[in-house]
């Protein structure tokens, strides 16, 4: 544990975007490691959803383009997060998403990694082996490409798209690409490539975010968004 929180204090300090938190500083005593970071008082992703159910396609889309765009920044550095989901989406007020708990991050400019990480619902198909559905396969910076895609679906229907309560079954379902019909069928069909051209099985096949980013959809939703935001 010591060398995994020097490492995330070591990566998170250098990182400056305005879309990630920012660690100030950090000191410690006998029994506890203090970390000083920025201050998001308007709770977290996670909460919204679960209060609200679900965002509205603009909402969804500007939280996404927002947290791909701190991920880009981070993988020209040669940095993966390896946990993006809701929980670790800060927000600082007025709706300003914050890319948080960089505790399972890695500076991999290289090398691809093979530890153990991340939350099932969000797992990418390579961290997963297809006859045991445990994580343990090499992976790189496109498995948060991956979750972002997991992350807009969420944001859109209101649950991972595959969730399910034995985290065996999610493993199963992300290793063959079950995603419910009935809700993407509920869903714009400018947000449903969006979602399926990140949710790719093959790393190679899923575009880098930047590149993403450019999405018909989700510049126009933007577009809306910050439309509302400034009236």
């Amino acid at each position: 544990m010591k060398h995994q929180l020097r490492r995330e204090i070591e990566i998170h300090y250098h990182l400056n975007h305005e879309n990630i938190i920012r660690l100030y500083a950090q000191f410690q005593d006998s029994k506890n490691v203090y970390l000083i970071m920025e201050f998001a008082d308007a709770a977290n992703l996670f909460l919204v959803i679960r209060n609200q159910k679900r965002l509205s396609p603009h909402r969804s889309a500007f939280v996404a383009d927002r947290v791909a765009d701190a991920l880009a920044y981070c993988h020209e550095r040669g940095v993966i997060h390896r946990d993006v989901k809701p929980e670790n989406i800060l927000l600082a007020s007025p709706f300003i998403p914050k890319l948080a708990d960089f505790g399972w991050c890695v500076h991999a400019p290289s090398a691809s990694r093979t530890t153990v990480c991340g939350t099932p619902d969000y797992v990418a198909p390579e961290m997963i082996t297809n006859a045991t559905y445990v994580p343990m396969a090499p992976h790189d910076h496109k498995v948060d490409c991956w979750a972002v895609g997991v992350l807009l679906y969420e944001m859109l229907v209101g649950k991972a798209p595959f969730e399910d309560k034995d985290s065996r079954k999610t493993f199963q379902r992300i290793i063959h690409g079950e995603i419910s019909e009935s809700h993407l069928a509920l869903l714009p069909q400018g947000a449903v490539n969006a979602i399926t051209s990140l949710l790719k099985r093959e790393p190679n096949d899923r575009p880098e975010l930047e590149e993403w980013r450019k999405n018909d959809w989700l510049r126009d939703q933007v577009k809306v968004w910050q439309s509302k935001s400034v009236s």
